[in-house]
């Protein structure tokens, strides 16, 4: 399989400076809670640690075999192979009394003994920063790229699963405000880019593309149980070599605290795709509810939302009514464990 890696555009190259040095900046973090809440009521913040580096190595080998590596069907001929897989990881974790970095590298080479054409490797790496620029302000920057054999492993919306060699990239940078002891205000923005390898026919038809977005967050503790959310988000998407379209949408919620382990949400309100090259301006719903529970060091997460995204797979925008569930815990040493699973339900067009 080809080399899976290509160059970036300008426009991304420019976001990995920008990266970079965001990355200079936020050298020294803000501790992070054990679990994550809307609530803009506080109390006083844990004392900050001391500033330490942490590198984390390690080396994962698998061997399997299997008997119908080709899932041929009954009355064809079915080879079996041994499968082969080294599972190279690597974590660096800066933590420092204003700031926190962390970086990490996940990768992944599957070799067959017989079958090398489908030899493939898959390649992970991200970087999360937070730096205290004030008491009341905080800058973020999150990234990641991945490198994969096979459209599975993207998850992006409205692409077919195939084995066609896809790249990704993810850029989140913005600012955390404290404005009052009540209120606080997220704003942020967004940028993501996937290409796939024009290898085969139905590879051909997948288009890849960009977009550029933006977010606004507010939110409001009226009680010490209660917090009303205010979200807003826009969205430009430039799908290669089949025009462009926006996408809007904006809600109000509220979430609860039920117990001091336990918090409910739930949001509605308005989304819009403006008028493009890929049809008529639509509106629809956007909703958004979920549950969180801290479990002693874990926290489990179910939740549900519906809006419209960009549809990098075959052009256009198509509606997604995803339902994750995620489970997170940590130790002693702070190491963060996280497993994910849930369903998602997708259709184009029509919201």
């Amino acid at each position: 399989m080809r080399h899976l890696i290509r160059s970036l555009p300008p426009a991304a190259n420019a976001l990995a400076l920008f990266v970079m040095l965001a990355l200079l900046a936020a050298l020294a973090p803000t501790p992070v809670a054990a679990q994550d809440s809307n609530f803009a009521l506080s109390g006083t913040p844990p004392p900050a640690p001391a500033a330490a580096w942490t590198f984390t190595p390690s080396i994962l080998y698998q061997g399997s075999w299997d008997d119908n590596v080709l899932l041929r069907t009954r009355g064809d001929q079915a080879p079996g192979d041994f499968l082969n897989l080294v599972n190279p990881k690597a974590a660096l974790n800066f933590t420092g009394r204003r700031s926190q970095v962390d970086l990490s590298y996940d990768g992944a080479f599957l070799f067959y003994q017989q079958l090398g054409d489908l030899n493939s490797f898959e390649q992970h790496a991200s970087l999360n920063a937070r730096r205290a620029i004030t008491r009341r302000v905080t800058l973020f920057v999150r990234e990641a790229a991945a490198a994969v054999p096979t459209t599975e492993l993207v998850q992006f919306i409205a692409v077919p699963f195939t084995r066609t060699g896809s790249e990704l990239n993810n850029l989140q940078s913005g600012l955390d405000v404290m404005l009052t002891k009540r209120t606080s205000m997220k704003v942020g923005y967004d940028f993501d880019w996937v290409s796939f390898q024009h290898d085969t026919t139905l590879a051909r038809q997948l288009r890849g593309g960009h977009s550029h977005g933006g977010t606004f967050e507010l939110r409001h503790g009226i009680s010490p149980l209660t917090t009303v959310l205010v979200d807003y988000n826009v969205r430009h998407a430039i799908i290669s070599g089949n025009g462009t379209f926006d996408v809007q949408d904006a809600d109000v919620g509220v979430e609860r605290k039920i117990t001091d382990a336990t918090r409910v949400y739930a949001a509605g309100g308005v989304a819009h795709v403006a008028v493009s090259d890929f049809g008529p301006a639509r509106n629809g719903p956007s909703v958004r509810a979920g549950i969180s529970h801290l479990f002693h060091r874990t926290v489990a997460n179910v939740a549900y939302s519906r809006s419209f995204v960009p549809a990098f797979g075959f052009g256009g925008r198509t509606k997604r009514s995803p339902a994750p569930c995620s489970c997170r815990s940590r130790n002693v040493s702070t190491r963060t464990r996280r497993s994910r699973g849930g369903a998602t339900r997708r259709s184009a067009g029509k919201p």
